[in-house]
């Protein structure tokens, strides 16, 4: 059995532990809460409410294939791109740590770090290597817009309008609509387009050329719930902080991540994380 195949199968059953162990631990433990943002009035809510609706749309997202001749297999770009994709995506969160706790207060600095690790430092190295390996695939057809639509839909409803979506939050803990306006347009920059073109059209596309498909949504969703631990903390438990992480946007990019892995259409994987970002504030302004 070659090395590939062995890191490929420790992917995937480690990777299925953890997500299966996180929201299982958060409920033994009596921290029974996950922190799904750090917006102000965030509310905290149960792994219950937070896993259903996600599960639901990664069922159906594998259940739903996609109508179009049988795809090849992921085309293999230079090791080193991959490497460099995977360092980058383990800096981010270390050196988001080192600055929580050196006591940095919160600001700026969380995107510009962003700005400088996940796209700065990769697209410069991919600019660097482009025309060393072979050309990248390209995916067309009507089908990879309308067959993404059940699953995003069916959790779009699960998520924020049926009796398992999360509470409602105050509009006193948030800004007025200019102020709002400006965070959500840097946030729809920085998060909904910069980390889905990182984690999912840049890492997890190469890891699923190098591990195959299941074992690249895995790891890449792993990674992407890493970068949330040095900001995402409730509890007084680190262990529990982690598992609320690994349950939530742990869980969220394995459901992107099969929407990308199944269609290879981003700007539906940037939508579902526009949502996901900005959903909560428009009951706020909207009546």
């Amino acid at each position: 059995m070659n090395t590939r195949l062995l890191t490929a199968r420790a992917v995937t059953w480690g990777g299925a532990f953890l997500f299966l162990a996180a929201p299982l631990y958060l409920l033994l433990s009596g921290n029974g809460e996950v922190k799904t943002s750090t917006d102000p009035g965030a509310p905290t809510m149960s792994p219950a409410v937070v896993v259903a609706p996600l599960a639901i749309g990664l069922v159906l997202t594998w259940l739903i294939p996609p109508r179009t001749p049988r795809l090849e297999a992921p085309v293999v770009r230079p090791m080193r791109e991959t490497w460099l994709m995977v360092a980058s995506a383990v800096a981010f969160p270390v050196i988001a740590g080192g600055v929580v706790l050196a006591g940095v207060p919160n600001g700026g600095w969380y995107a510009l770090l962003k700005l400088g690790v996940l796209l700065a430092v990769p697209l410069t190295a991919l600019l660097l290597t482009r025309g060393s390996g072979p050309p990248k695939q390209r995916w067309h057809g009507l089908w990879r817009w309308l067959w993404p639509l059940p699953a995003v839909a069916v959790w779009a409803y699960t998520e924020y309008f049926s009796p398992l979506s999360g509470p409602a939050l105050d509009p006193a803990d948030y800004p007025d609509l200019v102020e709002t306006a400006i965070i959500a347009t840097l946030t729809f920059l920085t998060a909904s387009v910069l980390e889905e073109v990182f984690y999912r059209r840049w890492l997890q596309t190469r890891l699923e050329a190098r591990l195959g498909t299941t074992a690249g949504v895995i790891l890449a969703s792993l990674l992407f719930a890493a970068m949330h631990i040095p900001t995402h903390h409730p509890h007084t438990d680190p262990v529990a902080n982690i598992a609320g992480v690994i349950a939530f946007q742990g869980l969220f990019g394995l459901f992107v991540g099969s929407l990308w892995a199944r269609y290879r259409n981003i700007w539906i994987v940037i939508a579902v994380h526009t949502v996901t970002n900005a959903a909560s504030l428009i009951p706020l302004y909207v009546s």
